[in-house]
């Protein structure tokens, strides 16, 4: 398709799943804060919003990372942007409604590097029609509208050996890649799109002339797969990152070993570790430093794959003794810091991963038998008149169910 109209009604317009063993989701591995809104009917895949982001109605966000004040107009698609602004309402940016906004890496050979740009067209524009045709649009609207809102010539957008008819979207140099002196890119995309004004001295114009500008099928034919993949990737740990620290301080009941072996697998383990590293230092609470740290024996058992024999096993080695007894006191910042720097001496064999993951298990068990302590705060003894002889007396109190061993209970 030429237009964005049917690409985004697949998005939108969830299959039949029935019987398929899988269920449709408008939200599909992502992070939103709290302070930020989506529209029930939009859909988000593999992305954070942080700060106030708003994502109005029938709109398509993916592979994305959004910070600040970040309005989204409906019916639009974002994809592969990493924007961020100023929480400050008065500094934020407003995407108009119906527009395309796409991040691109790219690589040209002439620069010997990638970078990333953005693009943007309207919803209903037909990027292969030629800009002469009456319904011909640009931002979803005509040509010669945009032309005289931004003051750009035609033959700033397509040189004299262009065919009429081949003056289109697809051909336009219309996207500012390269500044000598000045950083360009999203502010330039706004102003196109018509939600940002041009000073009266023309500065977003005359850096747009004096920029090495290209089209859209220049970047489409010089796109950067790895570093799309990688992109990609990136924010899908990130986004596991965040779910995994949110779940654990919050005590949430979700299960995080597919993302560790997923890490395990695509080399983001030690990003992981880090994460749990911080989590568990930084929490007062010794339940959730245990989970914690029962999490980071499941990592390490990831990395070890099918190697290394049991998890299930002794945890006396001496050289973790120092960490144990941090922890034995309730330092755990102390604690958790020491017990990294000895897991970087056992990260080199499947063995070496088993042993360690099966001190953190210790470790955890350490922490789990100071959370059940702390229930010594809820009774107290002290002297009572006894009952009398021959009478019944009856007490209740929690019970203790042991379901796989340990202090699991």
């Amino acid at each position: 398709t030429h237009t964005a109209v049917e690409h985004k009604k697949l998005l939108l317009n969830f299959p039949q799943t029935q019987g398929l063993g899988y269920a449709w989701t408008s939200r599909a591995h992502v992070e939103i804060e709290d302070t930020s809104t989506v529209s029930e009917d939009s859909v988000v895949i593999n992305s954070v919003l942080a700060g106030n982001v708003v994502v109005n109605s029938r709109t398509v966000v993916s592979h994305c990372h959004l910070n600040g004040h970040i309005i989204v107009g409906k019916d639009s698609i974002l994809s592969s942007l990493n924007v961020e602004t100023s929480k400050n309402k008065s500094k934020g940016i407003v995407f108009p409604d119906s527009m395309v906004i796409q991040g691109f890496n790219i690589h040209l050979n002439t620069l010997g590097m990638t970078r990333s740009m953005i693009t943007v067209h309207g919803r209903h524009d037909d990027t292969q029609a030629p800009n002469w045709k009456t319904m011909s649009t640009f931002c979803n609207q005509p040509w010669l509208l945009m032309l005289n809102r931004t003051g750009i010539a035609k033959e700033e957008l397509w040189s004299s050996d262009v065919d009429s008819n081949e003056q289109t979207i697809h051909t336009a140099k219309l996207f500012p890649f390269f500044h000598i002196s000045e950083n360009v890119g999203l502010k330039e995309v706004l102003w196109l799109m018509g939600a940002t004004d041009d000073d009266e001295d023309k500065t977003i114009l005359k850096r747009w002339r004096a920029s090495w500008r290209v089209s859209l099928s220049d970047i489409l034919s010089n796109v950067d797969v790895g570093a799309e993949f990688a992109w990609k990737r990136k924010l899908y740990f990130e986004v596991g990152e965040l779910q995994l620290k949110r779940t654990l301080i919050t005590q949430g009941h979700q299960g995080f070993c597919s993302l560790f072996n997923s890490a395990s697998i695509e080399d983001y383990s030690n990003s992981v570790l880090q994460t749990l590293d911080k989590v568990a230092s930084e929490t007062s609470s010794p339940g959730i430093a245990a989970r914690t740290l029962a999490n980071i024996a499941d990592v390490l058992g990831g990395m070890a794959g099918t190697k290394g024999g049991l998890r299930s096993g002794p945890a006396g080695n001496v050289a973790w003794r120092k960490a144990f007894s941090y922890l034995e006191a309730g330092n755990f910042p102390h604690g958790v810091v020491a017990m990294a720097k000895e897991r970087e001496k056992w990260m080199g064999r499947p063995d070496l991963l088993i042993r360690a993951a099966r001190h953190y298990e210790g470790a955890a068990q350490i922490l789990i038998r100071q959370a059940v302590m702390t229930a010594r705060k809820f009774f107290s003894t002290g002297e009572g008149t006894l009952p009398l002889m021959n009478k019944w007396v009856q007490a209740d109190c929690p019970a203790r169910i042991d379901i796989s061993g340990g202090w699991s209970d």
